[in-house]
């Protein structure tokens, strides 16, 4: 297939015939054909079936999620943690210390995020600082768009009795480690 970094004639043939259109191997192999006759076929969506593949999981119901992304909501005023996003349709409660069961559901255990911020948090590309509550960015994301976040303060609710538990933090950093191991 590949050898000496170059992929081999045959290997690009078998590629060819395998992932290639019908309507595109008749387009190629018969040049003189019609313009018309080498489009695709027209789309019928008759023929489209449902061809995903599907799995039995188990799902954790989590009890209490609704109000707890309120409480979020209601103590950040309506904007990401993080991002100042006051789009309500993709706000997030995260978790600092990962749901366990209802306990978990303390405003002071949860940053309001917006969708992708809180992914990023969740697998560790973002994390808060506990001691200055500022934005610490994963090396490997700040030439991206992500990197002019690192260093950004949170936005901390109004009111201090629903700012994030520093304790909370503090266990997650020292829980999850260095990005390098986690990534």
């Amino acid at each position: 297939m590949v050898k000496g970094g170059r992929i081999s004639p045959n290997y690009i043939r078998s590629y060819i015939l395998c992932e290639t259109p019908a309507w595109v191997m008749a387009a190629l192999t018969q040049p003189n054909q019609l313009q018309h006759e080498m489009e695709p076929p027209e789309f019928d969506p008759n023929t489209i079936r449902d061809e995903r593949a599907k799995t039995q999981r188990e799902v954790i119901c989590r009890q209490g999620q609704e109000r707890f992304r309120s409480e979020l909501l209601e103590a950040y005023g309506y904007r990401c943690a993080i991002s100042g996003c006051d789009v309500q349709a993709v706000l997030d409660a995260a978790h600092i210390i990962p749901y366990s069961g209802a306990s978990a559901n303390h405003c002071c255990n949860g940053l309001l995020l917006r969708t992708d911020l809180h992914t990023l948090f969740d697998l560790n590309f973002i994390k808060i600082d506990p001691d200055d509550m500022h934005v610490d960015v994963a090396e490997s994301l700040r030439r991206s768009d992500y990197g002019k976040l690192h260093g950004t303060k949170l936005r901390l609710p109004s009111d201090i009795s629903r700012h994030p538990s520093r304790k909370a933090l503090h266990r997650r950093v020292r829980a999850l480690g260095d990005y390098e191991t986690k990534q």
